[in-house]
C-alpha cells in the first residue's frame, strides 16, 4: 500500500528514556561493596526495570548501568528522594539491614523496601493459608534466606500440597515458581506466568536464594526415604474419579499400611503423591525437580497416551514416539538420582477408538520388557475395545476410573514387590529347557491378597488325559484345566466349559488361562490359539499345578500368574518367549535338579511342592 502522506513532529520538551540490559548497585553502604542487579523481564521485550535483595549498612550507594551499546553510565541521587540521575552522586542509605531495591530506568526511579522476614506460607505449613502464620526462613546474608523447616500440613484429596514464599507476611508480596522452570521464582504480580510450589509434608532444608532468584529444596540430615514410593504422574495416579480422591495410589499405601500391621512385610511403605491432573510426559519432565523434593527412594510414574495426545492426532506415531522416548528419559533420570522406578502401563479411556486402543496395546507390549517392574493397568478394566469395562467408567467422566476402577488397578499391582526390590530380587529373565515332572505330587502357590484379573500360564507335556491344574473360587468351588480325549479343557467352578486344542502329541504346549474380573470374561489359549470364552466372575485362591492322585508322570516348565488379565497379543508374545513382567507374581522355570521351586518374579511369594 502506498504512503500518500508523511508527517513529522518535533518536541523538545520530551527527552527519550535511555535504556540499560544491565544495572549494579555499589557503594559503601553495599554489603559487599558491589551487588549485581535482577533484570525484571517478564516478556522478550526489554524493561528497563531491575531488582535486588541485599543488606544496607550506613554510607552511600550509587547504580552503574550498561547500555546495549556496551557503554557504562554511572547513575546516582536525583533532584528528590526516590529519583536517580546520571551522575556520580552516592545516595545516602536511611535504611539499613536486609532490603529489597527496585529501580525504574525509564522513570528514573527507586524504591527501598525493608525486608522485616521471608517465610513459607501454604497448605503444607501448620498455620495453612494465612500469610501471618508461615514458617519463617532465616537471612543467611548475601539476599539468600533459609533454614531447615518442618511442614506437617497436609493436601486436601483432590489438590496437591503446596506453597509460596512471602515478605513481610504480605500478600502483596508474594513469590512463586516461575512456570516451566525447574526453581527460578518471581513476584507473582511482576507478570510473570507463575504457581504454588508443591511439596508433600516431611523435613527439609530449604533455601530461597535472592541473587539468583531461584529455591534449593534438599532432602536434609535425615537423607532419602528408604521407605517412601513417590507416585509421580497424572490425574488417574492422583485418584480423581475415586472417592475423595483416594485412587489406587492412595489405595495401595493402606495396603502397605495394613500388611505391616498384620506382620506380612517388616517394613514400613507408604505412598506419597507427587501427581497432578492433564500431566504428559513433557510436564513430569518441565517440574522433574518435584520428584528430587519428595526425598523418596523409589517412584510409581502414571501417565498415558490419552494425556499425552493420542486420541485424534493427526500423526499417533509421533504421539506414541514422544512419550516412549520421554519416559525413557525420565527413568534414566531417576535412576541417575538413586531412584528405583516402577511404571504403571497405558489404560483405557471412554473415547477410544480402534487406532487409539491399538497404541495402548503396542505401547503395553513395550514397556513389559522394558527393564523396571510394571503394571498392566490395560488387563484390569479393559472391555476389550481400549474403554472402560461397564460399571468402572466414573459416570459420565470419559477419562477416569470409578472407586471400584481404582480397586481394581491396585489388584494388579504385586503387594510384595517393593519387600522385593529390598530383598536384592532383580528382574527376571527367561529361562529355557528346564522341566519338572509331576508323578504323585503337585505344586501349590496362593496369590497374594486379594486378586480380581488374572492370567496362569505354564507350559506342559505328556501323551494321557488327566488333570494339569485346579483353583479354588471364592473358598468353596473348584475350577479345573484338564486333559480330556487329548485336548485341553477348562471347567468353570460355576457352570460350563471351554475346549482347547489337542496337547498329547508328547510336544511342549502353552496352556493360557485368563480372566477379565471388570468384564466377566474368561478365556482358554492353547499356545496361540484362543479356545473360547465364559462369562463369569472369579476370586480365586489357591492354585494347585498337577494331580497327586495320579501316579502318571507329566512333565511341566515355565510357571507364570499375573495380576492382570492378558490380551491376545501379549499371549503370543509370551508364546514366542518374550518375558512380559507387567503385574507378574509368579514366574518359575521349574527345574528339576533343584531341590526347592524358584520364583523369579519380583515377589515374595512362593511355589512349593507337595505330595500328599
Amino acid at each position: 500500500m502506498a504512503i500518500n502522506a508523511l508527517k513529522l513532529e518535533e518536541y523538545t520538551d520530551v527527552k527519550r528514556p535511555q535504556t540499560f540490559t544491565s544495572l549494579t548497585i555499589t557503594g559503601s553502604a553495599v554489603e559487599e561493596g558491589e551487588v549485581p542487579m535482577h533484570v525484571i523481564s517478564p516478556t522478550d521485550k526489554v524493561s528497563n526495570k531491575f531488582e535486588a535483595f541485599l543488606s544496607l549498612q550506613s554510607g552511600k550507594f550509587s547504580f552503574k548501568g550498561v547500555t546495549p551499546e556496551g557503554i557504562s553510565t554511572d547513575i546516582g541521587k536525583g533532584h528528590e528522594p526516590g529519583v536517580v540521575a546520571m551522575n556520580s552522586y552516592g545516595i545516602s542509605a536511611e535504611v539499613t539491614g536486609p532490603v529489597y531495591i527496585v529501580v525504574d530506568m525509564s522513570k528514573k526511579s527507586y524504591t527501598i523496601t525493608p525486608v522485616e522476614e521471608w517465610s513459607i506460607v501454604g497448605s503444607v505449613t501448620e498455620g495453612g493459608w494465612n500469610a501471618g502464620a508461615g514458617v519463617p526462613l532465616a537471612y543467611q546474608g548475601k539476599g539468600v534466606w533459609g533454614g531447615r523447616v518442618k511442614l506437617t500440613g497436609l493436601g486436601t484429596a483432590s489438590d496437591r500440597a503446596r506453597f509460596n514464599f512471602i515478605m513481610n507476611k504480605s500478600w502483596d508480596y508474594t513469590m512463586k515458581r516461575i512456570s516451566d522452570t525447574p526453581n527460578e521464582v518471581a513476584f507473582s504480580n511482576s507478570g510473570y506466568s507463575s504457581s504454588d510450589i508443591n511439596l508433600n509434608h516431611g523435613t527439609y532444608n530449604i533455601t530461597l536464594d535472592l541473587r539468583r532468584f531461584a529455591f534449593y529444596i534438599d532432602c536434609g540430615e535425615e537423607g532419602i526415604d528408604p521407605f517412601k514410593i513417590s507416585v509421580m504422574g497424572s490425574s488417574v495416579a492422583n485418584g480423581q474419579g475415586a472417592d475423595s480422591n483416594h485412587g489406587y495410589a492412595y489405595m495401595f499405601g493402606e495396603l502397605q499400611d495394613e500388611r505391616f500391621k498384620n506382620q506380612e512385610t517388616r517394613l514400613p511403605w507408604y505412598t506419597s503423591g507427587i501427581s497432578i491432573g492433564g500431566n504428559s510426559t513433557l510436564n513430569l519432565l518441565a517440574r522433574y525437580n518435584d520428584l528430587l523434593y519428595d526425598c523418596g527412594k523409589y517412584v510409581i510414574f502414571g501417565l498415558s497416551l490419552g494425556n499425552e495426545g493420542i486420541h485424534g492426532a493427526a500423526d499417533q506415531q509421533a504421539i506414541y514416539n514422544q512419550f516412549k522416548d520421554n519416559m525413557q528419559t525420565l527413568i534414566s533420570k531417576a535412576r541417575e538420582d538413586g531412584k528405583y522406578p516402577v511404571m504403571m502401563n497405558n489404560y483405557t479411556r471412554g473415547d477410544f477408538e480402534e487406532s487409539d486402543y491399538r497404541y495402548v496395546k503396542q505401547m503395553n507390549l513395550l514397556i513389559h520388557e522394558w527393564d523396571l517392574p510394571s503394571v498392566n493397568m490395560l488387563g484390569a478394566i479393559d472391555n476389550g475395545s481400549g474403554k472402560w469395562a461397564d460399571g468402572y467408567q466414573n459416570g459420565t467422566d470419559l477419562y477416569h476410573p470409578n472407586t471400584e476402577g481404582h480397586r481394581e488397578f491396585l489388584y494388579a499391582m504385586v503387594p510384595s514387590l517393593f519387600d522385593a526390590i529390598e530383598a536384592g530380587k532383580t528382574l527376571p529373565a527367561r529361562v529355557s529347557g528346564t522341566s519338572y515332572t509331576l508323578a504323585g505330587k503337585v505344586l501349590e502357590f496362593t496369590p497374594e491378597e486379594t486378586v480380581h484379573p488374572f492370567t496362569i500360564s505354564f507350559k506342559v507335556k505328556g501323551a494321557t488325559d488327566g488333570t494339569i491344574a485346579t483353583f479354588t473360587n471364592g473358598g468353596n468351588t473348584m475350577g479345573t484345566l484338564k486333559i480330556q480325549e487329548g485336548k485341553a479343557v477348562y471347567n468353570s467352578p460355576s457352570q460350563g466349559k471351554i475346549v482347547g486344542g489337542d496337547v498329547t502329541d508328547n510336544q511342549w504346549h502353552v496352556v493360557s488361562l485368563t480372566h477379565y474380573y471388570a468384564q466377566g470374561r474368561t478365556l482358554l489359549y492353547t499356545d496361540k490359539s484362543l479356545a473360547g470364552e465364559l462369562n463369569e466372575k472369579l476370586t480365586v485362591g489357591k492354585f494347585i499345578i498337577g494331580d497327586n492322585s495320579s501316579t502318571e508322570g507329566r512333565e511341566y516348565s515355565e510357571l507364570f500368574f499375573y495380576r492382570s488379565a492378558m490380551n491376545e497379543e501379549e499371549i503370543n508374545k509370551l508364546c514366542d518367549g518374550s518375558m512380559l513382567k507387567s503385574s507378574l507374581e509368579i514366574y518359575a522355570p521349574l527345574d528339576g535338579s533343584k531341590s526347592t521351586i524358584e520364583n523369579l518374579a519380583q515377589s515374595m511369594n512362593t511355589v512349593v511342592v507337595k505330595s500328599e
